[in-house]
């Protein structure tokens, strides 16, 4: 493996091993959550993993949805032990499929580069909604299939609990962001007047 190769492998690795991980730990979260969320018929207000399936397939692309399916993938099978494990890889490998070309395509169409150049408020905005559309209907898909649940798509609101997980993972990371902004700067003020 040359030093390129390697550069590219390393990152790699961490974008999926971190979308697993935050994944895992969001799963967990929610498992808490719900017992204070309002739900109806099993799925929650908020569900709280979409944003980091946002997240990690907008930053991460294949890489980030490689992550959350590695993680995905066990937590269904402990919750649904008696569905056959290629339909769960198969609706999982659909589902995570379908939300990366959406993501990809939408960044395509408006002309978002890779490195998410030229990405507005107004192109995240509207990636959401569409994102959440396509997550709902993916997920409503996985529930009809895996869990055997049998709920309207828009009775159920997935589309909504997907739409506010998203924004709430993403106002985090915002809030995330001004702090970490902050914490530097006043690190290097400091060290500066020193």
């Amino acid at each position: 493996m040359d030093k390129k190769q390697h550069s590219l492998y390393v990152p790699n690795v961490l974008v999926i091993l971190l979308s697993a991980v935050c994944f895992y730990l969001l799963l967990k979260v929610q498992v808490f959550a719900s017992e204070y969320l309002p739900n109806k018929d099993g799925i929650d207000s908020i569900y709280f993993p979409a944003g980091i399936v946002f997240l990690a397939i907008l930053i991460g692309r294949a890489y980030g949805a490689l992550g959350i399916f590695l993680a995905l993938i066990p937590s269904y099978i402990s919750r649904f032990p008696d569905v056959e494990i290629l339909v769960v890889v198969g609706m999982v490998s659909f589902s995570l499929f379908v939300q990366l070309m959406v993501i990809n395509s939408f960044l395509l169409v408006v002309g978002v580069g890779k490195k998410l150049e030229n990405l507005t408020f107004f192109h995240v905005t509207t990636l959401v909604l569409i994102f959440s559309l396509s997550h709902s209907i993916c997920h409503y898909l996985n529930l009809l299939i895996i869990a055997d649940k049998q709920v309207g798509w828009f009775e159920s609101k997935i589309a909504l609990s997907t739409l506010l997980g998203v924004f709430v993972s993403l106002i985090v990371v915002w809030l995330m962001s001004k702090l970490g902004k902050y914490f530097f700067d006043n690190s290097v003020s400091k060290s500066t007047r020193n």
